[in-house]
Parts: C-alpha cells; structure tokens; sequence
C-alpha cells in the first residue's frame, strides 16, 4: 500500500481501471488526499475518475466519475457546468475490498457512456447551463484549434506540445508553459482574436493556451 491516499489509489483503483485504458496524472495536479484517473473518450470528450479523502476535514472518501470536455481535471471541471458527474462512492471508511468494487462499478459504467457522451457534445455546442467560465474555456479552445488548422503555426504548435508533454512527464509547473504560450500570441498580433478575445492580457491568454494544452497532453 502506499504512504499517501493518492499512491494507496493508486496502486488499487489505478490497477482495476488500467484495464479499460484509465491512467494515474502526475503530481502536478494530485496532492496527497487528492487524485485522478484520466481516459479519452473521444476528441471533445474525456473521462475521469476523482478520487478525494476529505476526512481531515470531517469528511468522506469521494470516487467520482466525470464525462467532460477535455480540461484540466481540478476544480475547472466543477465550474464549467459542462458534462455530467455521477458520484460512484462517498462514505467515510474504505478499504482495500471496497476499492475494488468501486473499480467493478466504473468498468460496468463504461459500457454506458456513450448515450452522456453524446449529451456533453450537445451541451458544449449550446450549453443548458450559461456560465462565465465557460467563455474562458471556449476562448482556450479556439486558441488551440487554431493552432492545429493554421499550416503557419504547424512549428509553434508542435513546440508548445512538446512543453506541454514535458510538463505532464516531468511533473513540470506550468510557468514555463505560459511563457511560451504567451510569446507566441504576442507574434499573432491581433490578427486572430475577436474584440472580446482582444480585451484579455496576453499573460492571461497564454494561461488559457497552456491549460488546454496541458489537458490535451495530459489525455
């Protein structure tokens, strides 16, 4: 077993969903009492499985299965009101015979994802929940399609995918990233944002940039 929560589900959960093509994230975004399981669905849509022990706090062990669009899978997932949530455990004790059950309730959800992942494409296109973050989310989105149509950013795009890879492999923090990110929407000018694009910081665009790129490298 491992010394954390996040290693103990790690050498549990992880092993019963690695079957159906889940894997572990890196500690950039998995604290001690907190980890997650990612898997691609399809372009648009990932899965992910959140796995939170909440009980220093008084709480309880939360396993929760995502179907989202692709993001980084922290709390963005929570606000974007994008995708669906089905809480698949919460109760204060686990243990090692629990986990496994938990890991044979996802695999039996698999089969059962197809249905909800055709509901979040429908609600990306026109969401039934409007809100303010999801214009940021769209906002890194066009960001990164546009580097993947544009031929002319084909070199920018493959660099920033390689900062990005490495950031997921070496555990990285995403400064560098951004930097990056930041630099190559100074050269595009103003040539490819709309009005509402242009009135961010460039700073706070290539945040949004590196984000999804993270999160595409990520799955």
């Amino acid at each position: 077993m491992g010394t954390t929560f996040a290693e103990s589900m790690k050498e549990t959960l992880g092993l019963a969903v690695a079957k159906i093509g889940y894997k572990f994230t890196s500690s950039l975004i998995s604290k001690d009492s907190y980890c997650v399981f990612v898997k691609r669905y399809n372009e648009k849509i990932g899965l992910y499985i959140k796995c939170t022990d909440n009980r220093a706090k008084g709480g309880d062990v939360v396993v929760a299965l995502w179907i989202a669009p692709v993001e980084f899978p922290d709390d963005r997932l929570e606000v974007l009101s994008l995708g669906f949530k089905i809480v698949v455990y919460s109760e204060y004790e686990i243990s090692d015979e629990i986990v496994q059950s938990i890991g044979n309730k996802i695999i039996e959800l698999s089969g059962s994802i197809s249905s909800l992942a055709a509901a979040v494409e429908k609600d990306m296109a026109s969401p039934f929940i409007a809100k303010g973050r999801q214009k940021y989310y769209y906002y890194s989105r066009r960001m990164y399609d546009l580097l993947c149509s544009e031929e002319e950013l084909s070199q920018s795009l493959e660099e920033l995918k390689s900062s990005a890879r490495k950031c997921v492999d070496a555990k990285l923090s995403l400064n560098k990233l951004v930097a990056q990110c930041t630099a190559v929407i100074i050269k595009w000018g103003d040539t490819y944002f709309s009005d509402s694009m242009l009135q961010i910081e460039n700073e706070e665009k290539g945040r949004l940039l590196a984000g999804v790129l993270y999160a595409e490298m990520l799955i």
